[in-house]
C-alpha cells in the first residue's frame, strides 16, 4: 500500500480557500475520490478530491485547523496548520 501526500497544504488564510493535490508518495500518481475533511472551530468541512486529486476548501476563519485525508487502500494521513 501506498502513502499518501497532500501538495500545497499551507495556503491558509482568513477569507480564502485551501487548495491542495492528494497524490501517492511513489510514483505520484493522483488520488481521486479522497475525502478531505477540515477541522477548525468553525467545525469540519468535508470535500472529495477530484479525478486529478485536486481538491478547494473554501471560507476560511482564523484559528487552528487539522487536515484529514482518507483513500481507500491508503493510510490516513493528518496535518496541523494554523489560519491566520
Amino acid at each position: 500500500i501506498s502513502g499518501i501526500i497532500l501538495d500545497e497544504p499551507d495556503r491558509l488564510g482568513e477569507g480564502f480557500t485551501l487548495q491542495g493535490l492528494v497524490r501517492t508518495r511513489r510514483p505520484g500518481t493522483p488520488v481521486g475520490g479522497a475525502v478531505v475533511t477540515l477541522f477548525t472551530d468553525d467545525g469540519p468541512r468535508t470535500t472529495r478530491t477530484a479525478s486529478s486529486g485536486e481538491f478547494t476548501v473554501g471560507e476560511l476563519s482564523p484559528g487552528p485547523a487539522r487536515l484529514r485525508v482518507r483513500a481507500p487502500g491508503f493510510a490516513t494521513l493528518l496535518v496541523n496548520a494554523e489560519v491566520a
